[in-house]
């Protein structure tokens, strides 16, 4: 799938509102980091875990994932 069409996906709201839809989106290492960057922050921690631990996908947004797991962590 073309990065166009994956923006076309994540532009649409029928589609952005399943859960479903955003993790594969974010999972896709073809769709644009910008917009994956943004649908992580909608993900459920397993999701996120699963993203930080996926070696397809780039650093960055493995980072970005493993960063918005630290900030749901509560603080003892």
């Amino acid at each position: 799938m073309l990065p166009a069409s994956l923006a076309a996906i994540f532009a649409s709201h029928r589609w952005r509102a399943r859960s479903r839809v955003r993790r594969a989106l974010v999972l896709n290492p073809f769709t644009p980091a910008p917009l994956a960057a943004q649908l992580a922050t909608t993900l459920s921690d397993g999701d996120l875990q699963r993203v930080r631990l996926d070696p397809s996908l780039g650093e960055p947004l493995r980072r970005h994932a493993g960063g918005i797991l630290a900030l749901r962590r509560p603080v003892s």
